[in-house]
């Protein structure tokens, strides 16, 4: 009998960790450029391991900003979508916390002309 339910429990367990269930815990958009200005969209994740709901650190939200602003160096970013999401892969035990950017990199005229009338835009 006992070995009969330490079977279903490594059976289970062993299906636990192959699915994973994925939440998205907010999503924020900014204005989206004019069509002729989106010629280049820039897009970047990071993500953190989160063991027993302890998070180690929250760098990887600093390192996505740093390389969406990196992928821009002479315009700015707009019709910025920020996402954060987690992934639980065992219960409890194992999930991953991650962010998502995707934007639009704006360079020359355009770029100064918007930066007069935009204040949502991202600014290093």
């Amino acid at each position: 009998m006992i070995r009969k339910i330490l079977l279903i429990l490594i059976i289970a367990g062993s299906f636990g960790s192959i699915i994973a269930c994925q939440s998205v815990n907010s999503i924020t958009v900014s204005q989206i450029p004019e069509l002729s200005a989106r010629k280049n969209p820039v897009e970047v994740s990071k993500n953190a391991v989160t063991i027993l709901l302890i998070p180690f650190g929250i760098s990887y939200i600093d390192e996505a900003k740093g390389a969406l602003l990196s992928a821009c160096p002479r315009g700015q970013i707009e019709g910025l979508m920020c996402k954060y999401q987690t992934t639980t892969y065992v219960p409890i035990l194992v999930s991953t916390s991650e962010v998502v950017m995707k934007g639009y990199c704006v360079e020359g005229e355009k770029s100064k002309k918007n930066n007069k009338k935009s204040t949502r835009s991202v600014r290093s």
